[in-house]
């Protein structure tokens, strides 16, 4: 399971407090607690909820999503990212992209930004990205790293199956493309360049996913980039989503990803539940 934190996960203003809130829920604490309990309530066992994910189970993916990057302070969020994907060994970086629906020139230039930092926050480039902080937070890190490796658990920063993200071994980009044409040019050429430099340092491998892409996008991403895969949410179910059957149907299996997309792509009967409730990020597969 990825799981992609929304834009005020990464609000300094927030002091991380929703981040935070992602590490307790899939945490393993309190496990054991209601084992020494079994016994005591099996009449129970049937309604109690499904357990979360354990920690070592969810894989995190941060980014700043294109329809939002316009309206934050970008250098700071893309700091906020780099610090979170290093604290927590993340695989992936996104949901980063463009949204040029209904952005001005001052906000596709933003959003473009925003994409190049974060581009290179998955190549392991943050100082060089302007993302300096990451580094002040060693020493937390360090000593949250103890303490997780000290209760037995498996600590996310001790992850050896995971290779440190370099131009050579960079993460995963989850791309969003929204708003026609050029969109879709934009962000085609800005992983063209991305993909080039991580070629130049040695790099086998530069994968990416493309999230419900237009047919145009799609083919091009596919033919284009051997490690690219095609996301399919579940709006291909809707009849009327012609652009994505179509995408659906043209894509061979083995290049496609699934992707829940929620909240942005739930079913409409579950908005409203969604809202009251609170919450935010999406799970890609």
């Amino acid at each position: 399971v990825n799981v992609t934190c929304d834009v005020e996960a990464l609000d300094p203003a927030y002091g991380a407090s929703a981040y935070r809130a992602w590490e307790r829920l899939f945490g393993d604490e309190g496990e054991d607690e209601d084992d020494d309990e079994e016994d005591d309530e099996k009449g129970k066992e049937e309604r109690r909820p499904t357990r979360p994910p354990k920690r070592e189970d969810v894989y995190h993916a941060f980014g700043i999503h294109p329809s939002r990057a316009a309206e934050i302070d970008a250098t700071a969020l893309v700091k906020r990212v780099a610090r979170f994907v290093w604290e927590t060994n993340a695989v992936a970086v996104g949901v980063v992209g463009c949204d040029f629906q209904s952005a001005d020139e001052d906000a596709r230039t933003t959003q473009l930004e925003v994409l190049a930092g974060c581009m290179a926050v998955a190549r392991g480039e943050a100082e060089k990205a302007g993302t300096d902080d990451a580094a002040d937070d060693d020493e937390n890190a360090e000593k949250e790293e103890k303490k997780t490796n000290g209760n037995g658990r498996v600590s996310t920063r001790a992850r050896q199956s995971l290779a440190p993200a370099t131009p050579a071994t960079p993460l995963v980009l989850l791309l969003a493309s929204l708003g026609g044409d050029d969109a879709d040019d934009a962000v085609f050429l800005a992983f063209a360049k991305h993909r080039e430099t991580c070629v130049a340092a040695g790099a086998s491998r530069v994968p990416a996913v493309f999230l419900d892409p237009s047919p145009r996008l799609a083919s091009a991403a596919l033919a284009t980039f051997p490690d690219a895969l095609v996301s399919v949410s579940g709006a291909v179910t809707h009849a009327k989503n012609v652009s994505l059957l179509e995408v659906a149907f043209d894509t061979p299996l083995d290049r496609i990803a699934l992707a829940s997309e929620a909240p942005g792509k739930m079913p409409t009967q579950l908005v409203g539940r969604h809202r009251r409730g609170g919450g935010g990020g999406g799970a890609h597969a």
